[in-house]
């Protein structure tokens, strides 16, 4: 490794050691969940804070069964309510898993509004129709916000099918889940 670029590497990780020091993590009820979240999963929520405070993209590892999926539902509720931000977000999964992330939006966090862009090439296409009129009506209107969603969860499949329309998306942040399945340097990410 060159010599600069340890040294960089150095200086952000203190910077991140500093800034971990210095942050309060957010209480429960800053989450905008309805789930009373473990010490872990706050412990892992107050992590993914500080990251995105700080700019830095982050892998969140923990153990199959330790609740990845509340911990990045609560970020982005967090994003939406305490940071003001309009999004939207994208959650990239495996199809296998899109039923448990919607169950997981609905029972823990059912103010944030997600649309399941999934399905046949017909089926996707009405979707992006829908979201084109809805541009539309609130470029004529007063409502600030231009999509009728908050959060677009798809599969790693369509999003390189449908990569043309999905990068014109302004995403403030996105999670992927099974992040491990993009092994190939020319995926989706």
């Amino acid at each position: 490794m060159a010599p600069a670029y340890e040294r960089r590497l150095l200086t952000a990780a203190d910077i991140l050691l500093c800034a971990d020091a210095q942050i309060q993590g957010p209480h429960a009820a800053q989450l905008g969940v309805t789930a009373d979240l473990k010490p872990h999963q706050l412990d892992g929520v107050s992590w993914l804070i500080r990251r995105y405070q700080l700019g830095v993209n982050v892998l969140l590892g923990d153990e199959m069964g330790l609740g990845k999926t509340l911990q990045a539902i609560s970020l982005l509720s967090y994003i939406k309510t305490q940071c003001t931000s309009p999004g939207p977000f994208l959650v990239l999964c495996p199809l296998s898993v899109t039923d448990g992330w919607l169950s997981e939006f609905s029972k823990f966090c059912p103010s944030l509004k997600v649309i399941r862009y999934v399905g046949d090439k017909v089926h996707r296409h009405d979707l992006r129709r829908m979201m084109s009129d809805d541009v539309q009506k609130s470029s004529t209107s007063s409502d600030s916000n231009e999509l009728s969603f908050d959060v677009m969860m798809t599969t790693y499949d369509v999003a390189l099918m449908d990569q043309e329309f999905l990068s014109q998306i302004p995403w403030h942040y996105a999670v992927i889940d099974e992040a491990q399945r993009l092994k190939n340097p020319s995926s989706v990410c």
